[in-house]
């Protein structure tokens, strides 16, 4: 944690208690740090509570002129929060977890995957295909596990995360060497007004990134036009690559999975086979699968049998209710484990106001 340094003995305010917010409450109490946290659910308030974090109207008190940091979920807009008329008179005191998880992991390789379709099951493709060549991968982010939950370890690791448009409007810091904006559809205009503002939040995946990463765009998408008009005026400093219909069509053929004859799960494979194949990995890292390289040949055995897995369909992210896909009208409440990782207990509960996350 020497990485953080910069928040010890900080006042940080944490604004959004779901699995998300008490990721962020964890880390920081492993540093010298006074902490505040809120929800506006007071039965997440009464679950915190548990879980011995201090509860504070950080935006009320003495102390509200000496929080040094605001940690705000996902799930908050800060346009119509409760308290958006502090937040909106200290934006440049917002932190958010995608923030401390870049901070804490600048040596890691991290894969980015936005998008508003197909996010889960890319991240699930391109976590198959590199594991089969032994890498060390860890999957989180929107998919179920909060970024500063995934554990960190002496091999070096590569992320691959779930990115929404919720986690990348607040984010200042965060960087990836592949990031990816699968496609964009009319979702969400409750938050962002508009599919412009929409967009523009999504490119923001890219805007951190190097001359050395990788961006990719989808060339068929019917608003990649606005995302290029983006970079026109605002510089793109990675390598710009662009997934279109030709890429991976000798793939598909010699995979022979019924999984991937959809429209949407042919384009998630896509971009999984673009970013796996910037890796160039060696022969020798897959030999003990199927021989002497990792060709599409290769790639096209390791994904023939592969069956999508079932993702958790929401997680819970607090103040703002529930985050991600809703199906149903359970959501999952907080509990610790022993090794203080979050784990998630279905709990059957009602709705709140708040909208999906994507």
């Amino acid at each position: 944690m020497v990485i953080l340094q910069k928040y010890q003995n900080k006042k940080i305010a944490i604004y959004g208690m779901g699995i998300s917010g008490c990721s962020v409450a964890r880390t920081f109490k492993t540093l010298e740090t006074q902490i505040f946290c809120w929800d506006d659910n007071e039965k997440v308030r009464k679950k915190i509570k548990k879980l011995n974090f201090p509860i504070n109207k950080f935006w009320l008190n003495s102390n509200k002129n000496l929080i040094d940091y605001i940690a705000v979920s996902p799930g908050i807009d800060v346009n119509k929060c409760r308290i958006k008329n502090y937040l909106k008179k200290n934006p440049e005191k917002i932190i958010t977890d995608l923030d401390l998880f870049f901070e804490l992991n600048k040596d890691a390789l991290v894969i980015a995957i936005t998008g508003t379709n197909g996010k889960s099951t890319t991240c699930k493709i391109i976590e198959k295909i590199l594991k089969t060549a032994k890498y060390n991968v860890k999957v989180g982010g929107n998919i179920g596990r909060p970024v500063l939950s995934l554990k960190r370890s002496k091999k070096k690791n590569i992320f691959v995360l779930e990115i929404s448009s919720y986690q990348l409007q607040y984010s200042k810091l965060f960087r990836s060497k592949h990031a990816a904006i699968l496609n964009i559809s009319e979702d969400h205009l409750e938050r962002h007004k508009n599919i412009t503002n929409y967009i523009k939040i999504k490119t923001r995946i890219f805007f951190a990134q190097g001359s050395s990463d990788y961006s990719y765009i989808n060339s068929r998408n019917k608003h990649s036009k606005l995302i290029t008009n983006i970079f026109k005026h605002k510089k793109l400093k990675s390598k710009l690559i662009s997934v279109n219909k030709y890429d991976c069509n000798l793939l598909l053929k010699k995979v022979n999975n019924r999984y991937f004859k959809s429209i949407g799960n042919i384009e998630n494979l896509k971009f999984a086979y673009k970013i796996s194949k910037n890796f160039k990995i060696k022969a020798e890292q897959c030999k003990s699968y199927y021989g002497d390289g990792y060709t599409s040949s290769r790639i096209a055995k390791i994904l023939k049998l592969w069956n999508p897995p079932k993702f958790p369909r929401k997680s819970f992210y607090g103040i703002q209710g529930i985050d991600h896909h809703i199906l149903s009208d359970n959501y999952f409440n907080i509990t610790q484990e022993p090794e203080n990782i979050l784990t998630i207990k279905e709990t059957k509960v009602r709705h709140s106001e708040t909208d999906q996350n994507n």
